[in-house]
């Protein structure tokens, strides 16, 4: 990230190197690193079914989804998950 001329804070795109285009998830366009463990498949990757939720509503809102605070249903860890509204994402062209 930089200023631009007015202060404002300019994200800039990463460009992926040619060696690492084949870890870009070409839905999510997104590096995608795995953990070792879900790599040699000790692991899965998380799901929302492995979360239950803590509250019977949202505990925020922002400009494209909701956040709920969840717990993790094996390690009993608490988070908080935000959950995007894809259609909104996709009406304002976020997406490149």
């Amino acid at each position: 990230m930089s200023k631009n001329k007015k202060g404002k804070t300019v994200v800039k795109p990463i460009e992926v190197p040619p060696e690492l285009q084949d870890k870009v998830n070409s839905v999510k366009n997104r590096m995608l690193f795995l953990s070792p463990s879900i790599l040699s498949g000790e692991e899965r990757e998380c799901r929302k079914d492995d979360f239950e939720s803590l509250a019977n509503s949202n505990i925020g809102v922002g400009g494209f989804g909701k956040v709920y605070k969840v717990r993790h249903k094996v390690s009993k860890n608490v988070y908080a998950i935000k959950v995007i509204n894809k259609k909104k994402i996709l009406e304002h062209d976020l997406v490149e």
